[in-house]
């Protein structure tokens, strides 16, 4: 035959079903020709070796020798070869001279054509791999490409001469811009009065503490402390890498836990913020830290998946990204707008421990600036703060989260637009810090003054998946610190468990121009740990907001014993709390109205229409307005304002719903 094609390699993808790889129009000649790698989605490869096992591939017969074909992988119980990976199949002829013509012999037409191909197949091979190699442009002149000996070369960098050469130099460098130079530190590159045009820095205090980095000879710009470097000669370098992610220890952060960490976190975010944005990342290390300011469009994050698990006092060594705070005067992080703080553990080494009978009183632990717009709060552990959210951030997110706070886990108050908090556990991870069990001394006062979360002015609260465990009230709805109007809030919360708590849900004031509070799926446990106060209602009615509170709560359970019921409802007449589905709580209007006397007028004070289902009793009839309706049981609607009388011998019951 003769060889028609250059082709030699074929690479074949695979599709997690494909058995059956063809390697046409590569040519063999023989079955040992063939050689096939195999090369997984991250480019790692392996050869593949003729054979009948799960690794094993075979060529697939009839197969007539010279000649193109295809092969089966994997062999038996093997795995068939998924998406993102492929088989290179190449021909490989042996590298010998397998013709031998005798003297005076016949001429054999196919015997020497044979020779031919086989060796046009060895050119063919050897062009393959010629192509994948470096290669010197035709242009150039011709170079020296001999590498230094071997003991030359040790431990050297090899870099092009000034003929364009390969040579090598030792770590430090042998004159200015000729190759990579290898400086220790940060101060050593400050010190540089001449240089190469690509430092090498092994780290920023000392080699290998993670401040290490490549640096480039730039343009003129101010040092940064951190990506820009300006050499005593006046040598403007940059850091060749990052991108719009900085490390918190290219900038300085040593993340020991006993060294301030602030200039260096609050150098990082500055540069970012000149950028435009990004992100400052946190390795993994207890950063000492006074309290800073994300500014707008930048993002600090652990460089480890949060939130955390706490197994013991983050002092006694870092299990996470952890940030301690060192100063306690104000909030100890302010997000700005669309600012985001994810995958990070919050400690207050001076805060009592759990053993202590009352807290000390700190600021909130992360807060934004008033109204900001867009920040994230996500992945995130706070162990044992004081207060642990202020949140005022309309568009806002607070998600898969873990907060132990004593006195108020999240504040929510001044989001004039959507706001979303999902996926939150409180806990006593106080407790769990310092290895002991719940509930401890810090937890009697937690029961008798903590709250989970308190909402005043936001519009539209949108908060699911939440698990609370200690607290003297779950959930408190009431109005704004702050002068806006209207001064409370809306929204609707699914899927809230409030274990062991005096209180489940405060009402004090709500938007019901937006329609109060829905809640779905709600499960109150009253306190029964005889720490703090006792299970006093699930669900309580409270008087003195700027508006009487509208609740809906559709579904869930209450357990425990209530001292006022698991209902209080100290605003009769105008509170509104319509119940349905609860498992321990009577449907309808809670708590329901007194039934009246025979033929008493009621009258239906509340702001909506009321839907009245009456059963039982011995009725005569039932009026509405003074109208005869001609029902004797059942459903009537009775609008705001108007009355309903029922005359009877025998005492009915109603039960109240909202339209």
């Amino acid at each position: 035959m003769t060889i028609s094609s250059p082709v030699s390699r074929v690479d074949c993808p695979g599709n997690g079903s494909a058995t059956t790889f063809n390697f046409s129009p590569a040519v063999i000649t023989q079955a040992s020709d063939l050689e096939v790698w195999l090369v997984d989605n991250n480019g790692n490869q392996t050869v593949v070796y003729p054979g009948l096992g799960p690794t094993n591939y075979a060529i697939v017969t009839p197969f007539t020798y010279p000649g193109t074909g295809s092969i089966s992988y994997p062999g038996s119980g093997g795995t068939v070869l998924p998406s993102g990976w492929k088989l290179v199949i190449k021909q490989q002829a042996l590298l010998l001279q397998q013709f031998n013509p005798q003297n005076q012999g016949p001429f054999l037409a196919g015997a020497y054509m044979g020779a031919f191909d086989y060796h046009t197949l060895n050119l063919q091979h050897l062009a393959e791999e010629v192509s994948r190699s470096i290669q010197i442009p035709e242009g150039d002149p011709p170079l020296t490409v001999t590498l230094p000996t071997a003991a030359i070369r040790a431990n050297k960098s090899l870099i092009f001469d000034g003929s364009g050469n390969p040579t090598v130099i030792s770590s430090g460098g042998n004159g200015p811009f000729n190759g990579i130079q290898v400086v220790p530190t940060i101060a050593a590159l400050r010190a540089l009065t001449t240089g190469s045009l690509l430092v090498w820095v092994e780290g920023y205090h000392t080699s290998g503490d993670g401040g290490e980095g490549m640096f480039a000879v730039g343009t003129m710009a101010s040092d940064n402390g951190g990506t820009i470097i300006v050499s005593s000669a006046g040598i403007y370098y940059r850091q060749t890498g990052g991108g719009t992610r900085y490390s918190v220890k290219w900038f300085g952060a040593t993340g020991n836990g006993t060294t301030n960490d602030t200039a260096s976190a609050v150098a990082t975010i500055a540069a970012l913020a000149a950028l435009g944005g990004g992100v400052a990342t946190f390795p993994l290390g207890l950063y000492l830290l006074d309290p800073f300011t994300v500014t707008s469009f930048v993002s600090i994050a652990g460089e480890m998946p949060g939130p955390f698990e706490v197994i013991s006092l983050p002092t006694a060594g870092a299990t996470a990204p952890t940030l301690l705070v060192n100063s306690t005067g104000s909030a100890f992080v302010t997000l700005q707008n669309s600012s985001v703080m994810s995958d990070l553990m919050v400690y207050y080494p001076q805060q009592v421990a759990p053993t202590a009978s009352a807290p000390n009183v700190y600021p909130a632990t992360v807060t934004t600036s008033f109204q900001a717009d867009g920040c994230i709060l996500r992945n995130c552990t706070l162990v044992n703060s004081y207060s642990g959210v202020s949140w005022s951030s309309g568009r806002g997110t607070i998600e898969n989260c873990k907060i132990g706070s004593f006195s108020l886990g999240i504040f929510l108050d001044g989001a004039t637009d959507w706001v979303f908090i999902s996926k939150i556990m409180f806990q006593a991870l106080y407790d769990l810090a310092a290895g002991l069990g719940v509930p401890q001394n810090i937890d009697a006062w937690v029961l008798s003054n903590g709250v989970g979360i308190q909402i005043g002015r936001a519009d539209a609260v949108s908060i699911d998946n939440i698990g609370m465990f200690i607290k003297y009230a779950g959930i408190v709805l009431t109005d704004t610190v702050f002068s806006l109007s209207p001064p409370n809030g809306y929204g609707k919360m699914v899927n809230i468990d409030l274990d062991t708590c005096a209180f489940g849900v405060v009402a004090k004031s709500t938007d019901n121009v937006g329609g109060g509070f829905q809640f779905t799926n709600l499960n109150v446990g009253a306190n029964v740990t005889g720490l703090g106060m006792a299970g006093q209602a699930a669900l309580l009615l409270e008087t003195g907001g700027a508006v009487a509170p509208k609740i809906v709560w559709n579904g869930g359970a209450v357990r425990g014993t209530w001292a006022a019921g698991t209902i209080d409802n100290t605003l009769p007449g105008s509170a509104l709390a319509f119940v349905s589905n609860v498992i321990g709580v009577n449907p309808g209007l809670n708590p329901t109205p007194a039934f009246p006397n025979t033929g008493v007028n009621y009258v239906n004070n509340f702001s909506v229409s009321m839907r009245v289902f009456i059963s039982g009793g011995s009725v005569s009839s039932i009026s509405v307005n003074g109208t005869v309706t001609g029902l004797t049981s059942g459903m009537i609607t009775v609008a705001s304002g108007e009355d309903i009388a029922v005359a009877y011998t025998g005492s009915p019951s109603w039960v109240w719903f909202g339209e």
